[in-house]
Formats: structure tokens, C-alpha cells, sequence
């Protein structure tokens, strides 16, 4: 940001911080969206990401790249929620066949603290490299290490990871410009298992809003279903499972038409090797992502 813009930052802040949460809630939408540093709140809904960014207000950093953003999240660690679930359920069956999971966006090993015990994760023939951005790898790392983490690595590109069983991208995918089908060709081999959780998907037209998460804005893909489910059958993949996070939503608030009530999540299995049956298959036709 600019001096000035650093200047309004702060200046926003502090009456933001001055306000009791109750007033900064019951202010219009537009005025909430720049003030309340608490809640998950949307604006807008263009074509491009390029139009999104260009629109966001300039009064916090844009992004997940800074240590603000590194330090959100320290109550979810450890712990399952309800939207995790169907996830876990997908990892739980193929744990005892994988040897390295990939975690894209996985912040600080947000998932591997909170899904260690449940799939035995301190057994070191397990890997579980998490693929973020500078400011949270370096702020994951570090927490590795007070935590004697031995498994746990971190990269900030995915081409960069070695050959993987799983790729894991829970609520991950609308933070990033490049689309499923895209970041799956950019990794050295194509992963057996790929589990998506907790991502915003339309059956209308895709669009990128803008999310304040309290100590930034983000840019937010909306993609269509149809779009995520083409991608994953050129690239030979079949659908093992799908369900629905259904206390998750996008709705910005001035285009409440266009938002998403619900996200999705599935699983989806490479059939490279027609005589391996050592994770579920279906065969069902009516199964459609």
C-alpha cells in the first residue's frame, strides 16, 4: 500500500476499533464491509479477477501474504468441525494406502493438527506438505518446529512438491486464479486421490467477488460446477463421492442474486490402473458433480 493508503488504514482502524461491534454491525452493508474486522463479508461480483482487484478497497493489504493473515485461525487447530467431516471420512479410506498428501492452501497445517489423530499422522512414513504462500509457510514452519512436527513440510509452489497420493484443497480453490484443472496439470504427476471441501460453486455464471477477512480483502472465484466437473473428466478422473458444507456461504451483499448458499465438496479417484481396487469405486452413472 501507498503511505496514504497505510495512513487510512490505520485511521480506519482505529474507529473501527473505538466502535462497539454492535454499531459497526448495524451499519449499511457497504460501510460494514470496510469496518467490521470480525465477520466473513462479501462485496461485489465481477467477470475477472483483474476487475476485483481493481475495485477492493485500499484500506487493508490484499491477500493471505502477510503476517496478519499467517496468524489467523489459531482456534482451529486441533479441531474438527461439522464441515470437515466428509472430508476426513475420504482421507480415513485412503490413509492406509497413501504415503504423501498434498494440502493446498492448508495455511499453517491447519488440517494436518486438526486430522492428526484421526488418521495417525505422527507415523513418520507419512508426508504432508502443505503449498501456501510466503508469509504462512514461513509461520507454519516455525510452528513445526516448536511442535517437533517431523512430517509436515511446506512449499509455496505446487509444481515445486514431489509426486503425491492425495491432492487436498479444503476452501483453498477460490483463493486462486489458476482453476482445478490447470493446477493438477502444473504438478509433476497427477495425484491417484484429488478431495475438494469447502468451495463455492454455481450453476449460473462464475464470477470473482471480493471477501474481507478481517485483516485483508481477497479476491473470491465463484466457478461453475460444470466447469469443475469437465476438468476432472479430461483429465481421467471418476467421482467417488460429493457432498455439501452446508453451513458455508457467499453472499455479497450488494449482489445477493448471484450468491451461493452452500459449498461443495467431493472426491474423486484416478483410474489409471483398471485392477487396482483399493479405494472405492463407482460405476453409478447417476453420480454427477
Amino acid at each position: 500500500m501507498t503511505t496514504f493508503n497505510a495512513l487510512l488504514s490505520r485511521v480506519i482502524r482505529g474507529v473501527a476499533w473505538r466502535l462497539p461491534t454492535r454499531v459497526v454491525r448495524g451499519l449499511p452493508p457497504r460501510w460494514r464491509f470496510r469496518l467490521d474486522e470480525y465477520s466473513n463479508l462479501f462485496e461485489g461480483a465481477w467477470p475477472t479477477v483483474e476487475a476485483a482487484r481493481r475495485a477492493m478497497p485500499r484500506v487493508r493489504p490484499a491477500g493471505y501474504d502477510h503476517v496478519d493473515a499467517a496468524n489467523l485461525y489459531a482456534e482451529r487447530l486441533d479441531t474438527i468441525f461439522d464441515y470437515d467431516r466428509e472430508a476426513l471420512d475420504a482421507l480415513r479410506e485412503v490413509r492406509p494406502h497413501v504415503a504423501h498428501i498434498v494440502d493446498l492452501g492448508g495455511h499453517v497445517g491447519l488440517s494436518y493438527y486438526a486430522f492428526g489423530e484421526a488418521l495417525s499422522l505422527g507415523d513418520a512414513r507419512v508426508r504432508w506438505t502443505v503449498v501456501d504462500v510466503a508469509a504462512i509457510v514461513e509461520a507454519g514452519a516455525r510452528l513445526a518446529a516448536d511442535r517437533g512436527v517431523m512430517n509436515l513440510a511446506f512449499e509455496q509452489r505446487l509444481h515445486d512438491v514431489d509426486e503425491t497420493d492425495v491432492l487436498l484443497a479444503a476452501g483453498s480453490l477460490q483463493y486462486l486464479d489458476d482453476d482445478l484443472g490447470t493446477l493438477l496439470r502444473s504438478m509433476r504427476a497427477l495425484p491417484r486421490h484429488v478431495i475438494l471441501n469447502k468451495t463455492p460453486l454455481t450453476d449460473g455464471e462464475a464470477y470473482v467477488t471480493v471477501q474481507n477477512i478481517g485483516v485483508a480483502y481477497c479476491p473470491y472465484h465463484v466457478r461453475r460446477r460444470a466447469d469443475v466437473a469437465s476438468q476432472m473428466q479430461a483429465l481421467g478422473y471418476t467421482l467417488v463421492r460429493r457432498w455439501t458444507n452446508a453451513g458455508l456461504s457467499c453472499v455479497p451483499h450488494d449482489r445477493p442474486e448471484v450468491g451461493v448458499v452452500g459449498y461443495d465438496g467431493a472426491w474423486w479417484r484416478l483410474w489409471s490402473d483398471p485392477n487396482d481396487d483399493r479405494c472405492p469405486r463407482t460405476d453409478n452413472p447417476e453420480l454427477q458433480f
